[in-house]
């Protein structure tokens, strides 16, 4: 299936990427922060090094909270967002930079838990949406089967933020911060 992204160069890319630099200056927004590694000329990508213009463009259209830059609930969702990018497009798990390689599982709503190295091969949609009913997500899709099927259901964009953080780190007794967050789409 063809993406229906505009190609990053194209009049449509261009005209994305100036919306949400007038959106930065109007209103003082800030891009999400995806971490040093995107720029990293180490990292392998799947395909290539992922461009978030559009994704951000919608994120600062629909984005409820304003967070003050170095804040603890800027630096989760920033952390977040580094995470999808890095389970989205790098392919080594080895250069996923947001995890503990050798601790990293996945379970979500009581299944088993998955091995990091079996979630980059199988893909995050898949992992969290494993236990779902077969109606609703195909347990037998792969990685690319699985992302295509999110980018087709939501063609421009499904952007994340966070809400309010509940509960802070407190290091080393505590890593685990509790936050409440909103996904949200356009038809």
């Amino acid at each position: 299936m063809e993406s229906s992204l505009p190609l990053v160069g194209s009049e449509e890319y261009k005209k994305a990427r100036a919306e949400l630099e007038e959106l930065k200056q109007t209103y003082n927004l800030r891009e999400p922060d995806r971490g040093e590694t995107i720029e990293d000329p180490e990292v392998k990508w799947r395909i290539h090094k992922p461009d978030y213009t559009l994704a951000n463009l919608a994120y600062l259209q629909g984005k409820t909270m304003n967070h003050s830059a170095g804040s603890l609930e800027e630096l989760v969702e920033n952390i977040v967002k580094t995470w999808e990018m890095e389970a989205s497009h790098k392919k080594d798990f080895n250069q996923w930079s947001t995890v503990e390689q050798e601790s990293y599982v996945v379970a979500c709503n009581g299944s088993p838990e998955i091995p990091g190295e079996q979630v980059k091969e199988m893909g995050n949609y898949n992992a969290l949406l494993g236990g779902c009913r077969p109606d609703l997500w195909n347990s037998e899709s792969d990685f690319e089967t699985s992302h295509r099927a999110f980018q087709s259901a939501f063609p421009t964009g499904f952007p994340w933020e966070v809400l309010a953080v509940l509960a802070g780190p407190s290091f080393p007794s505590s890593p685990h911060v509790v936050f409440t967050w909103r996904h949200w789409a356009q038809e």
